[in-house]
């Protein structure tokens, strides 16, 4: 028995001649109205919740450039669009960790603007850490120094990175506009020490530190002020910052009206035992974990593309560079950029020692996630379904314990490089690995299933006739 690939609803038209004043729409729906609805409802969620760091500060010459520029820009957005709609816990965590990093230095900050005269609110420490303020060494001539790092002797670092940050830089600059950062003697004499350290600090800070300009977040521009490298904390207004805020109310609105409508729609079909697609339910689980994001990120100002200059009041000392450096963002890549804050930094809450707001934050995003798909547990007729979707709920549950059993292993591993690989980074990428190729998998099976849905998935409610994108 053969079955057809596509079946037409067919509507019956009002008869001629009636005195009618309304006609209600079908009580039906279709695949790309289910479709439609959850990826309007996935893509609002996603875009609208981003809050990306300052970009790198250009100034574009020519169409050409400028038209290159915003393409960066939005390809930047774009790459975290997809990244959140694969892994919306990542986007998650990192907002708990930015709010907590923010609020921590927050009491320490307002003391210190009080002496200086300035204004200082969250917003501020947000747009600290989001790589806005930058400490300017080109006036500096308190050290001098004959060093040239593409003629060090004793150091193929120098050359290496030299060249390394060059060709970034200058590359960059052809396609968006002229970069305002240059080589800083000074930095490079005193950072060139480090090198036979090997810490893991050295690794992943230096490149923020070997330029004129300097892009910080709170906690290094706390330390920063303490040491007397800038001699007051930089004076601007948070109407300032809120003005230079791109983020769209009407989009967030719109993105939450959808939510509702959502939530409304799989609760009336909940209560009238209407089956609902496995799409629809994931597609609330996005949702669920883009509104606490939401709360997360109230005070953090979005899509802003301009940088305050601070001007440095002298070079830092060798100790003091070795404590901005251990003051420094940390990520599971790279955490600092030469020319702007990288969007995955992890910033530090206190102090200068490994913290777990992120990993913590992912976990609990994980398990949200896992809590709202487990809402249709027992809600799916078809075997196929029911069981994809307790193995959803049951990985995104899992993801507490196994994040504590990692931490475990962290504190305890030894702390030589072969130690942290065994124990820590090899674990961790065991289970990034099978749940990265779990979440590939829902999103093919989401899509598959589309194409057998049982026929009451396509009785409509009376939430289709709510206004909706989709």
């Amino acid at each position: 028995m053969s079955f057809p690939s596509i079946f037409t609803v067919n509507c019956t038209l009002p008869p001629p001649g009636l005195d009618y004043r309304y006609v209600s729409g079908p009580n039906t729906r279709g695949t790309l109205d289910i479709l439609w609805s959850c990826l309007s409802v996935l893509f609002l969620c996603t875009w609208s919740v981003l809050h990306l760091n300052v970009p790198v500060q250009s100034v574009p010459s020519g169409w050409k450039q400028k038209c290159a520029k915003s393409l960066y820009l939005f390809t930047r957005k774009l790459l975290w669009v997809l990244l959140a709609i694969m892994f919306p816990e990542i986007v998650f965590g990192k907002a708990v960790n930015d709010y907590f990093a923010a609020k921590t230095h927050l009491a320490h900050f307002k003391e210190k603007a009080k002496k200086d005269g300035v204004e200082w609110s969250l917003v501020h420490s947000y747009y600290a850490d989001m790589g806005g303020f930058i400490i300017d060494f080109t006036s500096c001539s308190d050290l001098d120094t004959q060093f040239d790092p593409m003629h060090d002797e004793n150091s193929s670092w120098s050359h290496m990175n030299f060249w390394s940050c060059e060709f970034s830089v200058r590359g960059l600059e052809k396609y968006i506009g002229k970069i305002q950062w240059e080589a800083d003697p000074v930095h490079w004499e005193q950072l060139v020490t480090f090198q036979t350290a090997e810490t893991e600090i050295f690794e992943k800070a230096q490149c923020q530190m070997l330029g004129t300009l300097w892009i910080l977040d709170a906690n290094q521009i706390k330390v920063a002020r303490r040491r007397r490298i800038i001699t007051r904390l930089p004076e601007i207004s948070e109407a300032e910052i809120n003005d230079m805020n791109k983020g769209d109310v009407v989009v967030k609105a719109l993105a939450l009206f959808q939510i509702a409508r959502l939530i409304l729609d799989l609760s009336t079909r909940a209560y009238k035992h209407l089956p609902f697609s496995l799409l629809e339910l994931v597609a609330l689980a996005f949702a669920v974990c883009s509104i606490c994001t939401y709360l997360l990120y109230l005070d953090k100002p979005q899509d802003v593309h301009t940088a305050r200059s601070i001007p440095a009041a002298r070079h830092p000392s060798r100790s003091e560079l070795q404590e901005l450096m251990e003051a420094a963002p940390h990520a599971y890549l790279r955490a600092t950029g030469t020319t702007s804050m990288r969007n995955e930094a992890i910033h530090k809450v206190a102090g200068t020692g490994r913290q777990y707001h992120f990993e913590l934050g992912c976990a609990a995003g994980s398990t949200l996630f896992g809590c709202v798909c487990a809402l249709g547990w027992n809600s799916f007729a078809n075997a196929f379904q029911e069981g994809l979707l307790r193995i959803i709920a049951i990985a995104s549950i899992m993801a507490f314990p196994v994040w504590a059993a990692v931490w475990w292993f962290d504190v305890r591993a030894p702390q030589t490089r072969t130690g942290k690989f065994i124990l820590r980074w090899l674990p961790l990428a065991f289970v990034a690995i099978l749940y990265g190729m779990g979440r590939f998998w829902l999103w093919l099976s989401i899509f598959t299933e589309l194409s057998r849905l049982p026929p009451g998935v396509f009785i409509s409610t009376w939430t289709s006739s709510i206004p909706h994108i989709g």
